[in-house]
């Protein structure tokens, strides 16, 4: 898969960003607003130098309060929508994310939502640009991907679609196992973030403490099995909010970036690579091949066992609560002696 990064994550102006990103292959950039704003080129210069780097821009980023609001508000935001389509086709982003409101004219109607989204999606249409749309993890009425889907799904526009953000969707006590039943065509783009857990405002807990996958607690490979098993064909693309890698080297801060990526790739070619388990003649079998119980491959604080040796610490897989095999004469039970699969767990990325 493509692999990209958001220009937000590295420290530097956006030439010394791009460069970075470059440096260490990825395939493309986020480009954040305010990077653009703050850069002295102009949009035409930045597509040439990415260009010249051989990086795509990936999307164009954020696009904030458009949605749910009343006649005045929406007109104008649709002349604000028309500047920046303009200035994507000189930027040459054909991709735009828009946040699911966080403003205070916002009004909790979907129907509204998903009928302006669909205005915005065929104005973008004449610019051959397509709309992703995100739901914030603080949005005002629309804080998760079920949601936002349901707006989409019923704004029903080719050019819109879903950006779907690891952060938002496992900082919230929403399961992200439904993700399956979401149509991969319909998923525009994927951006990735690991975070510790905190008790913290949200929206603070984001704009300061996200971090590379692998350096969290975030289940970051069943969130992407997830993902892939729906087709989703995108980049992988990182966007971290962090006070440290905003003043750290960019290209060093690249280079763990990349090493996440590559990691979390490796971990979920290893996940779908391993034997799930079965469930045959009434009882559940460990992926190690022998029967699950209690002892065979436990998650629990005793001792746990490994195919065909003596029981060991190591071999923790199945939570099965199925009664235990009876004990051989020598006291010592066995796991039956097929070849193991090491799990697989995901590496920090030094």
């Amino acid at each position: 898969m493509r692999k990209s990064i958001a220009t937000v994550t590295l420290s530097g102006t956006l030439e010394e960003k791009l460069a970075a990103a470059a440096q260490v292959g990825f395939d493309g950039v986020e480009i954040f607003e305010s990077d653009l704003v703050n850069c002295a080129s102009s949009p035409a210069e930045v597509r040439r130098r990415a260009e010249d780097h051989g990086l795509r821009i990936e999307l164009y980023q954020p696009f904030r309060d458009f949605e749910a609001v009343p006649p005045a508000a929406f007109a104008h935001n649709l002349r604000r929508a028309e500047r920046k389509f303009q200035l994507m086709n000189e930027l040459g982003a054909d991709l735009l994310l828009v946040c699911s409101s966080v403003s205070a004219a916002a009004t909790d109607d979907d129907a509204l939502a998903a009928d302006q989204l669909h205005q915005l999606a065929e104005q973008a249409a004449r610019h051959d640009i397509r709309i992703a749309y995100e739901a914030l993890a603080w949005g005002r009425h629309v804080s998760d991907y079920l949601h936002s889907w349901s707006i989409v799904r019923t704004a029903d526009h080719p050019n819109l679609g879903l950006c779907l953000d690891s952060f938002h969707i496992l900082s919230r006590p929403v399961d992200p196992g439904d993700i399956r039943d979401l149509p991969g065509e319909r998923i525009f783009f994927l951006q990735l973030a690991d975070a510790p857990r905190m008790h913290i405002d949200v929206l603070q807990w984001s704009r300061h403490y996200r971090c590379f996958p692998g350096q969290g607690r975030f289940d970051l490979p069943g969130l992407l099995e997830a993902i892939v098993a729906t087709g989703y064909q995108g980049p992988l693309s990182l966007e971290v909010f962090n006070d440290v890698f905003r003043q750290a080297d960019a290209e060093r801060t690249a280079t763990d970036g990349m090493r996440s990526l590559l990691t979390l790739e490796d971990t979920l070619r290893r996940r779908l690579q391993t034997p799930q388990r079965t469930v045959q003649q009434g009882h559940r079998r460990c992926r190690c091949g022998g029967r699950a119980t209690p002892a065979c491959c436990s998650t629990g604080p005793t001792r746990t066992w490994a195919s065909g040796i003596e029981a060991t610490p190591a071999c923790r897989r199945s939570r099965s609560r199925a009664p235990s095999p009876p004990v051989p004469p020598n006291g010592r039970r066995r796991c039956s002696p097929r070849p193991s699969h090491a799990s697989a767990e995901l590496t920090r990325p030094t």
